[in-house]
Formats: structure tokens, C-alpha cells, sequence
């Protein structure tokens, strides 16, 4: 996907907005299932100086990571503070940038370990879904993982022990327990579901939510009248 400088710009700033909306500062917290049913967690937390990693861009060495995410804010970033990977990360991170930057990633329906599969790509983990991903590692090899790429296409290729997202929670850094439901997958029976260590007492959705889901999933039946016609 070929993108100018100018577009470039129109979508880091766009994207920064949504960024310090929804995800700076903050974490989320991912409920997983494996195949065999059982719970686990990933957490994440995203910071200022990690917006620009997920861009692609290449900045001179006097802007630092954090300084081009205010000036990406400010409106301050020109199109000479910049250049494009010459590998083309830089135009594919850009043109998923919008859909993945945001309080549930797209939402991400799935997490796995990567797989090393993309020789350009270097992280730990994806979380994403068919569209894209985000890559993450772990900042100093401690606490939660923090964001540090991100991808385009179907992220089932690039990931191993592939477990299903149920739940993204999310909370500000500095709130000690989660109680924001920003994502829940569909056809769960939450009356049912086990949430894993620590988090056992963290709310889950609303378990009319997926009574109501059920109904929507049986077909249709219209009443009819007696000359074969639908009531009106």
C-alpha cells in the first residue's frame, strides 16, 4: 500500500487522539480460553513512549519516542521529521494503525505466543483477529507486557497456543483493581464461565447478554395470517 507523507501524518495524528483517549496510561486485561476451556489472563500496559513503535516511522535520534508522540498531538510533526522504513513496515503499520489503536484492539479475538514466522517482526506475543495484530514484549522482562509492533492480515499464521479472548478489561495504571468491560465475546455462557487467579472476582457481563444472544440466533418465525400474509 503506497502512502505519501501527508497521508502518513493525517493518520498518526488521527490515531494519536485515539490513543490518549483510550489506551495511554492505562491497561488491559485479557481473559483467554484454550482450546480445552480453561482461563487465563495477559496483561497490558500502554505508555506515551510506546505510540511510536507502533507507527513505524523513523525519526532522527534528537526526537525522542515520547517527544514525537506530544508533537503528534500537538499537530507539531512535519513531514521532515520523518522517514519510512526502507523494508515497507512503515506503510503496512500505517494502514492498520486506525483500526488497531484503540480501548479493545480492533477488538483482538485471539492471543498467541509468535511464532518467529515474519523475519521482519520481532516480539513476544500477538493479540489481534483476522484484520491485524499488535505484538508485545515485556518492558525490562517484568510486569505486564507493553505493545512494541504491529501487524496487518490475518494474525492465526503468526501465532502458536492460540487462545481465544472472552473478556478485555481495562483500567487506568494507577487503579488497583479493573471494573471497565470494554470487549465480551459472544455465545458465552457467563453463568458458567470461571474467571482464572487473581481475578476471580472481577464482574463478568451480564449474563442476559448472552441469553439475548441465544434468542437473536434462532430463526426468525413470522406470524402469519390466515391468506398466507404477514401481519402487519
Amino acid at each position: 500500500m503506497s502512502i505519501s507523507k501527508a497521508q502518513a501524518l493525517g493518520i498518526v495524528f488521527r490515531s494519536a487522539d485515539t490513543y490518549a483517549q483510550e489506551l495511554v496510561n492505562r491497561n488491559l486485561l485479557f481473559i483467554c480460553v484454550d482450546k480445552h476451556g480453561r482461563t487465563s489472563a495477559f496483561e497490558t500496559a500502554f505508555h506515551d513512549y510506546n505510540y511510536q513503535h507502533l507507527t513505524g516511522l523513523e525519526t532522527a535520534q534528537t526526537l525522542s519516542a515520547q517527544l514525537f508522540y506530544q508533537a503528534c498531538l500537538n499537530r507539531r510533526l512535519s513531514v521532515n521529521d520523518f522517514e519510512f522504513h526502507p523494508n515497507g513496515t512503515s506503510e503496512m503499520k500505517l494502514a492498520v494503525l486506525p483500526l488497531l489503536v484503540n480501548k479493545h484492539l480492533g477488538p483482538a479475538r485471539f492471543i498467541g505466543v509468535y511464532n518467529g514466522k515474519n523475519p521482519l517482526l520481532f516480539t513476544d506475543h500477538v493479540a489481534g483477529s483476522v484484520k491485524g495484530g499488535i505484538g508485545f514484549i515485556r518492558d525490562g522482562g517484568i510486569g505486564p507486557y507493553v505493545p512494541n509492533t504491529l501487524l496487518g492480515g490475518d494474525m492465526r499464521q503468526y501465532i502458536t497456543d492460540m487462545r481465544r479472548v472472552a473478556i478485555t478489561y481495562r483500567k487506568a495504571a494507577n487503579d488497583t483493581e479493573y471494573t471497565e468491560i470494554v470487549y465480551s465475546a459472544k455465545g458465552i455462557d457467563w453463568s458458567a464461565f470461571t474467571l482464572p487467579e487473581p481475578y476471580i472476582s472481577l464482574p463478568l457481563p451480564e449474563v442476559a447478554a448472552f441469553k439475548a444472544g441465544a434468542r437473536s440466533q434462532e430463526p426468525q418465525r413470522a406470524e402469519r395470517s390466515g391468506n398466507g400474509e404477514k401481519d402487519r
